[in-house]
């Protein structure tokens, strides 16, 4: 038991500077490595969607292979298929604000099998995920920052877990508060990130 709660207490910070650091990356030099983000983050999805929904039907000595093997194909299929890639993951990020404004503003209880909140969250994807694909350009750098602003929320909420013995409880004016912080920072890091997307296109001539 002790050696659990020293593995925990020495992963989660661990975690929190991963989180803050690529949050840092995203906010600011999002645009550069878009491809990189949308392969990377394609492969996650399809390996987290193997883990949960393929493996439990799987023998368990094998249950390790549809995550690898359908995180593989999703991070191959984004390479060529970037449109369709922040369809996605740009959608995911609408259906995370759609729930979150749902819980913060309109009191829906936070229910994963409810039917309201999914369809708030079905929504959200379709209103971010069709205006990411066909607004291509202008776009990856608003979802690389708010992407950054999520991971850099995640990080600090990592940090409070590891070293606050009693967590905030989940409530209204917390996910508010956590979607204020999440526009400022969007905000920030998508004007950093135009400013120096106008500096290269002129630099280069592109």
């Amino acid at each position: 038991m002790e050696e659990t709660t020293e593995t925990v207490s020495f992963v989660v910070p661990l975690f929190a500077a991963l989180m803050l650091g690529l949050s840092a990356v995203w906010l600011f030099y999002g645009w550069r490595l878009y491809r990189l983000f949308t392969t990377l983050l394609m492969a996650m999805a399809a390996a987290v969607t193997g883990w949960y929904f393929v493996s439990p039907h799987v023998a368990a000595d094998t249950r390790y292979l549809p995550p690898l093997l359908l995180g593989l194909a999703g991070g191959v299929v984004a390479i060529p298929l970037q449109r369709v890639a922040a369809f996605v993951l740009d959608g995911a990020l609408g259906a995370f604000i759609a729930m979150g404004i749902a819980v913060g503003f309109c009191h829906v209880p936070i229910e994963g099998s409810s039917p309201q909140l999914i369809a708030i969250a079905s929504a959200g994807f379709l209103l971010v995920g069709i205006p990411a694909a066909v607004f291509f350009q202008f776009l990856k750098v608003l979802s690389t920052a708010g992407y950054g602003a999520f991971l850099a929320i995640v990080g600090t909420a990592a940090v409070i877990h590891a070293f606050v013995d009693e967590p905030p409880v989940i409530g209204t004016g917390l996910v508010v508060g956590c979607l204020a912080v999440w526009a400022i920072l969007t905000t920030v890091g998508a004007i950093f990130q135009w400013r120096s997307l106008i500096i290269h296109k002129t630099q280069t001539g592109a």
